[in-house]
């Protein structure tokens, strides 16, 4: 054998133990990384189509308040006065609603609310009432009430006081009553004066996080 073909036999040995070893260990690493960072893209995308359906629920909730401004009511019921929405952070759905006052509460007692609307100062001090025999929220339509958050991702509550848990758009502007009372009690009251409330969303790990933003001069961000 020549000396050529041994130096060509020595050049093609094949890959010594510790050589792959380490290959497979970057592989795994890299396929590691490769996989977390697909499913946080994936958390990503998902927050943000419920951030996008919530936004765009409250942005249609707000043009129905627009159009009950000067409509008549209904003979022998209680004048729309405007349209909300409820975030219900313990069932993970959210709902809108017609709102229609109710009669018997001092703050509306001199208002004909077959034929006006109570004044948004009227409205801020009564609150609203959301069931019970005198509710003043009034279900849109069955695909408009209790829908749920999916994509596995969650509503919940922050641990400061700026959770949004019902807005009530209240025209003609219309201005945005807002709540940060729970959208499942029978009673809340609205804050005045009005601050910025935001609907949290996460992942069930609780990372990353986004949230849907409404002032109360009826802006809403998301």
């Amino acid at each position: 054998m020549t000396m050529k073909t041994k130096t060509a036999i020595a050049s093609r040995r094949g890959f010594t133990i510790v050589e792959l070893l380490v290959v497979m260990a970057i592989s795994a690493m890299l396929a590691g990384i490769a996989i977390t960072y697909s499913n946080i893209s994936k958390n990503q995308i998902a927050l943000s189509v419920e951030a996008s359906k919530i936004g765009g629920t409250l942005y249609r909730t707000k043009d129905l308040a627009i159009a009950t401004y000067n409509a008549p009511a209904r003979p022998g019921s209680t004048k729309t006065c405007g349209y909300g929405m409820l975030i219900d952070s313990k069932n993970n759905n959210y709902s809108i609603f017609a709102f229609r006052p109710d009669q018997s509460k001092a703050a509306y007692s001199s208002t004909d609310l077959t034929k006006f609307c109570p004044s948004e100062a009227a409205v801020l001090a009564a609150g609203l009432t959301i069931t019970g025999n005198n509710a003043e929220v009034t279900s849109t339509s069955p695909g408009t009430w209790h829908v749920p958050v999916t994509n596995n991702i969650k509503l919940y509550r922050s641990t400061g006081s700026d959770n949004l848990g019902v807005v009530l758009f209240y025209p003609p502007d219309p201005d945005a009553l807002l709540s940060n009372g729970n959208a499942a009690s029978a009673t809340v009251t609205f804050l005045n004066p009005g601050e910025t409330l935001h609907a949290y969303l996460a992942v069930p790990d609780g990372a990353p996080t986004t949230s849907v933003t409404v002032n109360p001069a009826g802006q809403i961000e998301f």
